[in-house]
């Protein structure tokens, strides 16, 4: 059995995260798919859009097979807290054989090397965070630019610019952090395998099967 798990927010639910559940099921084969979502608070602090029975309702009639809540002590802290809490609790299920999750590029490749980067910080990283931190450059933005600077010294450019200013490769990066120091214990003996999903809607010609998620009726 092949269960899919996807950590999330859906705050709110949109045609995108719809897209994403099917994309899921169909790249991990999976028989089940099982979202971990936060409750009433989000990652930023804040009460989310609505509350999370009807979020959770509209994951569950776009693809999601289970919906499990993220306690508010991981759903409303850092990235890569956010990111180690719900792949603990995964783990600790010990159902999931496979993790989607969105991207703007299919980059796995990419959030592997910056997750391995992250987790044994070397000299020289701590050294060209800190030249970034003097320039005046917010953490994050400082963490992310630090971290291309040495992936991009040790080989060919391994993602576009626009990738690395983006929000979302860091919460992606500390997402694939804890597959690094332990695979999740699930059926398979492979153990979990990390899966991404391009973040773009499907074209015209090939629309998504699911239907928006309009609210209650």
């Amino acid at each position: 059995m092949r269960v899919c798990a996807v950590i999330c927010e859906y705050n709110p639910f949109h045609l995108g995260h719809a897209y994403h559940l099917r994309a899921a099921r169909e790249a991990s084969g999976a028989d089940y798919v099982l979202c971990l979502m936060s409750g009433a608070l989000t990652q930023r602090g804040a009460f989310a859009r609505h509350d999370k029975w009807l979020r959770a309702r509209a994951a569950l009639e776009n693809g999601a097979d289970l919906v499990l809540e993220l306690p508010t002590r991981f759903a409303c802290a850092p990235a890569p807290d956010f990111a180690s809490g719900g792949v603990a609790l995964l783990s600790a299920l010990g159902v999931a054989t496979h993790l989607s999750f969105g991207c703007e590029a299919s980059a796995l490749p990419l959030l592997s090397a910056a997750a391995a980067l992250f987790k044994a910080e070397s000299p020289a990283f701590s050294a060209a965070l800190r030249a970034r931190l003097a320039g005046g450059l917010p953490y994050p933005r400082a963490r992310a630019l630090a971290a291309e600077q040495l992936l991009r010294a040790n080989g060919p450019p391994v993602c576009p610019p626009p990738c690395w200013r983006s929000p979302t490769p860091p919460s992606r990066w500390n997402t694939c952090k804890p597959f690094r120091q332990k695979s999740p214990p699930c059926p398979s003996s492979a153990g979990a395998a990390a899966i991404t999903t391009r973040r773009c809607l499907p074209s015209p010609a090939q629309p998504p099967s699911a239907q928006p998620w309009r609210g209650a009726a």
